[in-house]
Order: C-alpha cells, then sequence, then structure tokens
C-alpha cells in the first residue's frame, strides 16, 4: 500500500512540471465548451440546410466520452516510452517491486483522472441525461482504455518516433465505436475488437435513437472482461520484449 501510494504522489507531483500534463488537466474542459456551446451553434447553422445536427447527437456524445480516455492512454503511453529509452523499466527490476505494481500505479492515476474527467463532460455537455452511477461506471470502463491504450502504443513502437507514428496510425480506431451505432445490429457487433465499443454501447443505452440489444450492465462487464484480457495480452508481449 506504502509502495502505491509513494508511486501516485510521484505522478502527481509530476503534474506540476510538465507542461504536456498540465494540458491533460485543462484538455477536458476545453472539449467541454466544445460540446457545451459550439455544437448548438452549429445546429442552428445547419438547420437550413436540411441537416439536423441533433439527429446525430448520439453519434457525438460517444465520440466526446470515448475521445477522454484515448489522449490519456496516448500520452501516458509516449511517457513509459520514454522511460523504456532511459532504460527506467530496465532499473526497476533490480528493486524490490514488481513491474505489473509500477505500470498499474502509474496509469492508475490517470485513470481516476480520466473517469472524473469523463464523468465531467457527460453531464455538462448536456446532450443527452445519462444518471450519475450510470455515468460513473461507463466512465470507469472506459477509463480502463487508458491502460489499453497506453499497452498498445508501447506494443506498436519502441521509441518516441514510432510512437507518434503508433498513435497516428491507431486513431482510427476513436471512430469505431461511432460508427457502431450506424450499423445494424447484431451486425455492429464485429466493432467489439475495439474496447472503446463495449462502454460505447452502454452508454448509447440512456439515447432514444439506438435500441440496445443488451442491458447497459451487460455491455460494462462484458467490457471490463475483454478490456482486462486484451490489456494482459499486451502487457506480457511487452514485458518479454523488456527483459530480453
Amino acid at each position: 500500500m506504502g509502495k502505491t501510494k509513494a508511486l501516485l504522489t510521484s505522478q502527481f507531483k509530476r503534474i506540476g512540471r510538465d507542461s504536456l500534463l498540465i494540458l491533460l488537466m485543462v484538455y477536458p474542459f476545453l472539449l467541454t465548451i466544445v460540446g457545451r456551446f459550439l455544437v448548438p451553434i452549429i445546429q442552428e447553422a445547419t438547420l437550413s440546410n436540411s441537416f439536423n445536427l441533433a439527429d446525430h447527437y448520439h453519434a457525438l456524445m460517444v465520440f466526446f466520452v470515448i475521445m477522454n480516455p484515448v489522449l490519456y492512454g496516448d500520452i501516458i503511453g509516449l511517457m513509459l516510452i520514454d522511460e523504456r529509452e532511459d532504460n527506467t523499466l530496465s532499473a526497476i527490476r533490480v528493486l524490490p517491486i514488481k513491474m505489473s505494481h509500477y505500470i498499474l500505479s502509474k496509469s492508475a492515476w490517470f485513470l481516476i483522472i480520466s473517469t472524473i474527467s469523463g464523468m465531467l463532460i457527460t453531464w455538462l455537455i448536456n446532450l443527452y441525461y445519462v444518471p450519475i452511477i450510470a455515468s460513473f461506471l461507463i466512465n470507469l470502463v472506459a477509463s480502463l482504455g487508458v491502460l489499453f491504450g497506453m499497452l498498445l502504443i508501447n506494443y506498436l513502437a519502441s521509441n518516441k518516433v514510432e510512437g507518434f507514428a503508433a498513435i497516428k496510425g491507431t486513431g482510427f480506431i476513436l471512430l469505431i465505436p461511432v460508427i457502431a451505432l450506424y450499423i445494424p445490429q447484431p451486425f455492429n457487433y464485429i466493432c467489439g475488437v475495439t474496447p472503446a465499443f463495449w462502454p460505447s454501447m452502454a452508454l448509447a443505452a440512456y439515447f432514444d435513437k439506438f435500441t440496445p440489444t443488451m442491458d447497459a450492465w451487460a455491455y460494462l462487464g462484458i467490457g471490463v472482461v475483454y478490456i482486462s484480457i486484451v490489456s494482459l495480452i499486451l502487457y506480457k508481449k511487452i514485458m518479454q520484449e523488456i527483459l530480453s
């Protein structure tokens, strides 16, 4: 417990020294401003063109909520690549701490921030009403994507240049849960290979333009299991590379 507290404290202190991390603290509010104020303006501007943006609010809601943990996962993934290049992870092998403990503690802080900021985004952009307990659980499961994103970037890249390329190359993942809303069910389950699909479908269960085939809690349960399994597979592959 003491080791976990020390690692979380270290991550917290780093925020004040890293301009990129400071930006991450501000970014959810910028995203909220876009959703709260810019979307209604665009809605009014496009009505005269026989296009009703309100018909796609469910897709925008999913995009805003899922974009949150994706960005955090990309950033913490780059931070972990930095530590790999500096041989920090190799040095940890001789310390009295498990590598899994270190990585989980490192991502825990961002998971907490992602969950809280995701709830704020869900509430403040006010496109759809989502009960607070449901919002918490949906954003918590979605924020497991922080760990998945961090591991995916490190599986695909061994240095920061490759890391940025991996982020660019996997950017389409953000759109898959949105596209799934427009694919007839049950064919949209093919999009379930993307971890973000499951919390997205749980969120979509609260939209009047989407009729789910399962209960929201079933989507969340599957999401937790699936994201955990995929993240564990990625973690083991990364550890094989680091320890080799």
